[in-house]
């Protein structure tokens, strides 16, 4: 999961001094990748992570450096060294991280980077370091759309130095038709899973952050209503668990004709069978979730997430 955004959100709320601290560079094998980041705060709280458990202590000490001197700092740690950093964990890879103490102007910068990803803009972040690992500048840029020829999250040799290269994605919209009590866990866990949630229902009085809280954005309005504010994209995912026969028809009648990654529908195959008049297509996945006996609302929106899970990150590989 990309925890950028949840770190920017958590940056954006808070008045404490704070230091970002990025994975730059993996050499082996490594619990997590490049451009992996946690945030740190003065007050010795954090949100990410960027190990199992057993480099955070070491890390946060070494950001009471950063907020001391406020200079950025490049740490490397030989995850192998099994009497070490490797504690034995299985980890065999060399980690380079950055720890960036975040002044008012990076600040401002990375702001404006959240509000990017909520308008489901792509940033290309670049940070360029000299030929002793040292960070000298670091560079956001915002894209429209995914740029084409991306170089892969690599620390590469630049001049006398290095460049690092990491694409940060917006956010997953996952749109969900339908506010009734099977849609609170669903919400709540896709939350925490890096989408952007968007809840779809006519009653106002179901349909709203106190009832169900957690979602980005309510929609209350008729599902076709709903669809014309949305402006679908491709890769949007969209739950139908509306529980109404008819307006699960008319939605679809509208979904079938675009090209979307995934429409999950929650019922039976023979329910979805009557709905779509027997022609189920490939994008169309029903019942919604994997199948593992699911029962109750909780089990279901873990199948349900799992599934967009998976389905995502397939693609994300094949990109």
């Amino acid at each position: 999961m990309n925890q950028f955004a949840l770190i920017l959100k958590e940056l954006s709320q808070t008045d404490r001094e704070c230091v970002l601290v990025t994975v730059i560079h993996v050499k082996g094998s490594a619990y997590l990748g490049e451009g992996t980041t946690m945030l740190i705060k003065n007050d010795g709280s954090s949100v990410g992570i960027i190990s199992p458990g057993c480099l955070e202590e070491d890390v946060m000490l070494q950001a009471e450096n950063v907020f001391q001197d406020k200079n950025s700092l490049t740490l490397i740690y030989d995850m192998a060294d099994a009497e070490g950093w490797g504690i034995g964990n299985g980890c065999n890879g060399i980690l380079y991280l950055t720890l960036e103490y975040i002044d008012e102007e990076l600040k401002q910068r990375l702001t404006e980077i959240l509000a990017n990803l909520n308008d489901g803009l792509y940033t290309i972040h670049q940070k360029y370091l000299n030929g002793q690992y040292e960070l000298e500048q670091t560079v956001f840029k915002a894209f429209k759309h995914q740029p084409e020829a991306f170089q892969e999250q690599k620390l590469l040799p630049n001049g006398s130095g290095y460049v690092f290269t990491h694409m940060i994605e917006p956010k997953t919209r996952l749109i969900i038709f339908g506010a009734g009590i099977d849609a609170r866990p669903l919400v709540d866990m896709a939350r925490h899973c890096d989408f952007h949630v968007i809840l779809i229902d006519p009653r106002v009085s179901l349909c709203n952050k106190q009832n169900i809280p957690g979602a980005d954005q309510y929609i209350t309005a008729h599902p076709l209503e709903a669809i014309k504010k949305i402006n679908l994209k491709r890769n949007d995912y969209i739950v139908l668990m509306t529980h109404h026969f008819l307006h699960d028809k008319n939605i679809l009648q509208k979904l079938i004709g675009q090209s979307l990654d995934y429409i999950g529908i929650m019922g039976t195959k023979e329910r979805s069978k009557k709905l779509l008049d027997s022609n189920i297509p490939s994008n169309v996945y029903t019942p919604v979730g994997l199948s593992i006996g699911a029962e109750g609302p909780y089990e279901i929106a873990v199948s349900i997430l799992a599934e967009l899970i998976h389905i995502r990150n397939e693609k994300r590989k094949t990109k």
